[in-house]
């Protein structure tokens, strides 16, 4: 059908008059509207046709075929823009031999002239005329001795060419012939151009009522405000945002919560915080600390990056008593706590989450409630700041004010920073927790933290550097000698059990080392890629039983107070932690 065509704008159309002529041409177009009593009679009814039709398509054929016979001319077509192709194409076609389909390269032939400068072209013989384009008449069979061609002009813009071709009974067109062929492609070139743009106006609410649906999923993805500890709000700037929030239970009866800030707007960003918010529910079930599901996210989030797409983003968790909380903050704002009337901040331990392949963040403690956290996405901060905002001293004034006068929420916070819930310039999210006072005397738990760290290839030739650097770590612990060797005689069994059985898909198995200090407890993890080992099968062989090999796991279990292996985080294969308490050197200083 006609209206098969693609983008009919052209880079190179020039900016003509709707109906030209060639040098000269004018008085006779002047003179074909006086000489022609029945024109305007007939391009008005041409023109009520084309505006009253169902199908502008249907109408266009039909119109073409009125004006084929009303001028006397055997055959007739409309050659359209095909952008993608860079060449024009038969889309109707009147007559013995239709061409329908047919092509023609852009500027050659008459058609390609006409489209290309934007004029008519009158040919009274094509026999002697040097740009008549013969393939057409080869593939069709059609023999072709005269021609009037017009272009199809709308908003400035050629679409394509009306031709009208052979004369009946030997006769050749005429500049009245021209000047009619004119006036029907002004109203031609119209119709086109109407009914494409419906088709874009159809397109564009077919994509308004997908986004629509699109927000619907994203927002029942978004927990609702709630009413209990942890509460949060979210206005987007466009349909779908690409700010988010999430907070669960997981099965130890720990309480987590996130908020984040992918880059951009619009459906790319939307696409990425779904993602985010769906990886978020799967690792708060597995990790043990915002900061390792941070760096989890990140390694598969990295897998899967777009060019310049991150996320900034908050992650923490609330012990069972409601009272402690632990926070790791991946390039995101400051987190604020209102604690006894002043508001402190725990600032980003790291890049945002999808920039690099490899990194490590930290767990922040908040200390003990009763105080009130705040985290914030820019666009909450730039209505109140500004978009040059350095400090948070404004949102902090608020904050405390609404504190003080018992209104505080994420909702009350992002309704008056939006009192009229108009579309802010970027998506502005809020959430807030509130920490519980201990009971009497209850001393809140240290966060573990971390002392090293390090990731290398399963390799023999690793295993030094990476002992010399453990050790040097126990002991600035102030940890007697004996069982800061041990220690790492420990941790050396563990990865030479790696190096030794572990079987990875890649070419390389990898290890990843982390020593941390909770109280006086060290504790190690060790996590691999390889494939997950049969926890029941590892056991330590019986030390009757005198064979080389074997005595790893004995050694471990020796050494240490605690070892065991858990669910490993995404994109580990197995986990091992072991754990000792310590005790100080009576020599050290």
């Amino acid at each position: 059908m006609l209206m098969m065509g693609g983008n009919c704008r052209r880079g190179k159309c020039r900016h003509l008059a709707l109906v030209a002529t060639p040098a000269g041409g004018g008085a006779a177009m002047q003179n074909a509207l006086m000489l022609d009593p029945n024109r305007s009679d007939f391009l008005a009814h041409i023109g009520e046709e084309m505006a009253t039709a169902d199908r502008p398509d249907m109408a266009l054929e039909h119109t073409l075929e009125t004006i084929r016979q009303s001028l006397g001319a055997e055959a007739a077509s409309i050659f359209l823009f095909n952008e993608a192709e860079d060449l024009l194409e038969c889309k109707a076609s009147l007559g013995p031999n239709p061409a329908t389909g047919v092509t023609v390269p852009r500027g050659v032939g008459i058609i390609g002239q006409v489209a290309e400068q934007g004029r008519p072209v009158l040919v009274e013989d094509v026999a002697s005329y040097p740009g008549f384009y013969r393939a057409v008449d080869e593939q069709t069979g059609f023999v072709t001795r005269s021609v009037v061609c017009a272009p199809l002009i709308a908003q400035a813009k050629v679409l394509g060419t009306v031709m009208l071709l052979n004369k009946s009974g030997d006769r050749r067109f005429s500049r009245q012939d021209q000047a009619l062929l004119m006036g029907y492609c002004a109203l031609a070139g119209l119709s086109i151009n109407n009914a494409r743009l419906s088709i874009l106006a159809l397109e564009r609410e077919r994509i308004q009522r997908e986004l629509e649906i699109a927000r619907e999923i994203q927002r029942s993805m978004l927990p609702s405000p709630g009413h209990g500890n942890i509460q949060g709000a979210n206005l987007a700037a466009r349909i779908v945002s690409g700010d988010f929030y999430s907070h669960l239970a997981n099965p130890d009866g720990d309480a987590w919560f996130c908020l984040g800030d992918v880059s951009g707007k619009g459906i790319n960003a939307a696409l990425w915080m779904v993602r985010a918010v769906s990886m978020f529910s799967c690792l708060a079930q597995t990790q043990g600390s915002p900061a390792r599901l941070l760096e989890a996210l990140n390694r598969e989030l990295r897998v899967s990056a777009l060019r310049g797409m991150f996320i900034t983003m908050v992650v923490g968790c609330i012990d069972k008593s409601g009272c402690h909380a632990r926070l790791a903050n991946a390039g995101h704002l400051p987190v604020l706590i209102w604690r006894q009337g002043e508001i402190t901040e725990i600032p980003a331990s790291g890049p945002p989450i999808g920039i690099l392949d490899a990194v490590v963040y930290d767990d922040v403690s908040t200390g003990p409630g009763p105080a009130t956290l705040c985290m914030v996405s820019d666009g909450a901060v730039e209505a109140i700041e500004g978009k040059t905002f350095a400090d948070l001293d404004r949102l902090k004034g608020r904050i405390a004010a609404m504190i003080d006068s018992g209104q505080f929420s994420a909702e009350a916070l992002i309704a008056g920073l939006f009192p009229r819930r108009e579309a802010p310039g970027d998506d502005a999210t809020a959430l807030t927790v509130q920490l519980l006072a201990p009971p009497p005397g209850e001393q809140p738990p240290a966060a573990p933290r971390r002392l090293f760290s390090t990731c290398f290839a399963a390799t023999p030739g690793q295993l030094k550097p990476m002992r010399d650097a453990v050790l040097a770590a126990v002991q600035a612990q102030g940890v007697d000698a004996e069982l800061a060797s041990n220690f790492v005689l420990a941790l050396n069994e563990a990865c030479m059990n790696v190096i030794q059985h572990g079987k990875t898909a890649s070419a390389i198995t990898q290890i990843s080392v982390e020593l941390l200090r909770q109280d006086d407890t060290l504790i190690l993890h060790v996590l691999d890629n390889a494939a997950p080992v049969d926890v029941s099968s590892v056991e330590p062989r019986n030390l009757d039983d005198v064979r080389p090999g074997g005595l790893g796991v004995h050694f471990m279990r020796e050494i240490m107070d605690q070892v065991e292996f858990l669910p490993p985080p995404a994109g580990f294969g197995n986990f091992l932690r072991m754990s000792k308490t310590i005790r100080a050197d009576p020599s050290a200083p």
